[in-house]
């Protein structure tokens, strides 16, 4: 078993994904759909273990999204 869970790029991975979703300016709906055509992008690239590692790092909003902002919503989506 590997016992490095959470990796280097899992880590470079979310900080672009916190970023990049910090950045939009579209309406809720275009955005989301953006983003989500740009994460099935990244997998298809990356395989399941770029999945694997979003959803280890998932569990917490980061900090720097605003209570009830788009930034929150996106990233809850």
């Amino acid at each position: 078993m590997d016992k490095n869970l959470i990796t280097d790029a899992d880590v470079a991975r979310r900080s672009h994904w916190v970023a990049r979703i910090a950045q939009v300016d579209a309406g809720f709906a275009t955005d989301a759909d953006q983003l989500e055509r740009e994460l099935a992008d990244e997998v298809r690239h990356h395989g399941s273990d770029a999945l694997i590692g979003h959803l280890r790092l998932c569990g917490a909003i980061p900090e720097s999204y605003a209570y009830d902002s788009t930034a929150e919503k996106l990233y809850a989506k």
